[in-house]
């Protein structure tokens, strides 16, 4: 039988209170969390210890909206540039960054395939759980359709490995779309219901499918047992979402009040996901895109920090996403920083671990009580009173999943 692994010297985020407990000691065994031990109370488990150095402890972090295999900013054009073996390799590179990071599951938006996710469970590479969605679903011209307008010929239906979509046009298309993305494990579906910053031949502000695709893409998902996430920025995308069923609005830039309302009422969330635009905003240094492409991602960017204020107005419930492209995954923790400087440190880390854990329908993640996966992490200083020390550099001091030390600088 192996010994417990027992955590001390540590004061306590749970991933629910917006306060810290001081003088905690958790007892780890057999992948789960086995005890909580608070206000300096201790355990008599023999065990190996780990000592916190006075750290705080919280749930491994969660990301509802990455792209693992958006290696390169333009991922459009990556698959010219890579073989899919270099692909493979790149991909495993950057979940292993994110798991550095504190990242101990991710729920990938499009791109990832069922080959990463059991690569990750048999513990061939190192890296978080992955919820996949396989293929984005696009309609032609959509968020999915990265043809330039000279481009004349028919559509990839295929897309690109590493960043994969379907192209997909009416009712009998789409259904059998999402059947596809079923059928090669995807744990939800993905549909681009608006316009993106990315595309080249689409508007930011105009929906995309009809409600009638909508609707069919969200009822075969639902006999296969799996919910449906929809790109949507403007609030005419947004609420014809709603209506068809989508259990997640991704992104919700142009999020407005009536939008915001109608989210509420159907208990629908909301994944923003600020950094990627405002990174691209301040920095065109960095990314360099057409005049077109700039356009549409500053509009974006000045909308994002406003849909949150709307959103907590309204009581939606808000998970927490990053969509950062290639070598930008590197500030997934800055999504946090932006996020906090509208909901505040407790909302926008509770949005990371337990809101995130019920957004991807695992009660088992993102609060540390007995019961629970041992995905936790150690860091320097209090999140709850300065959210950038969890992108401090050398800040993570001990990331664990599945009760398994990953990273220990302790």
């Amino acid at each position: 039988m192996p010994q417990p692994t027992i955590l001390t010297n540590v004061s306590l985020f749970d991933g629910v209170r917006a306060e810290l407990a001081e003088g905690v000691t958790v007892v780890v065994a057999d992948g789960l969390i086995q005890e909580v031990h608070t206000d300096g109370a201790g355990t008599s488990t023999g065990g190996d210890r780990i000592d916190g150095g006075g750290g705080t402890l919280l749930p491994g972090l969660i990301d509802a909206h990455v792209h693992i295999g958006a290696v390169d900013v333009y991922f459009e054009t990556q698959a010219d540039r890579y073989s899919p073996s270099l692909m493979a390799f790149k991909m495993a590179h950057r979940l292993r960054h994110v798991l550095d990071l504190g990242y101990t599951t991710v729920r990938d938006c499009g791109g990832t395939d069922w080959g990463f996710k059991q690569a990750v469970e048999q513990r061939m590479i190192p890296g978080p759980r992955i919820v996949i969605s396989n293929r984005m679903l696009s309609q032609t011209g959509g968020h999915g359709d990265m043809r330039s307008r000279a481009q004349t010929e028919e559509p990839c239906r295929g897309g690109h490995y590493g960043m994969v979509f379907s192209i997909a046009d009416g009712v009998s298309e789409v259904r059998r779309a999402v059947r596809e993305q079923v059928r090669m494990g995807a744990d939800f579906v993905k549909v681009m219901a608006s316009g993106g910053a990315a595309s080249p031949t689409d508007k930011l502000d105009r929906p995309q499918y009809s409600e009638e695709e909508l609707r069919i893409i969200v009822e075969e998902a639902e006999m296969a047992g799996v919910p449906v996430a929809a790109h949507a920025l403007p609030s005419i995308a947004i609420t014809r979402a709603v209506r068809a069923g989508a259990r997640t609005i991704e992104h919700g830039n142009f999020l407005d009040d009536e939008a915001a309302g109608l989210m509420a009422a159907h208990d629908t969330f909301l994944v923003p996901t600020v950094a990627t635009y405002v990174m691209a905003s301040r920095h065109p240094e960095r990314y360099d895109y057409p005049p077109e492409i700039t356009e549409k991602v500053d509009s974006a960017a000045d909308a994002a920090l406003h849909s949150l204020e709307v959103a907590a107005r309204h009581g939606v419930r808000m998970g927490s996403g990053s969509d950062l492209l290639g070598e930008e995954i590197a500030w997934l923790n800055h999504e946090l920083e932006l996020k906090a400087e509208i909901l505040g440190a407790a909302a926008t880390l509770r949005s990371a671990t337990s809101v995130n854990a019920e957004l991807i329908g695992r009660d088992d993640l993102g609060v540390v009580a007995p019961g629970r996966r041992a995905d936790l992490l150690i860091v320097n200083g209090d999140p709850l009173a300065d959210i950038s020390v969890l992108g401090a550099p050398g800040a993570v001091r001990l990331v664990m999943k599945d009760g398994e030390p990953h990273r220990n600088t302790l």
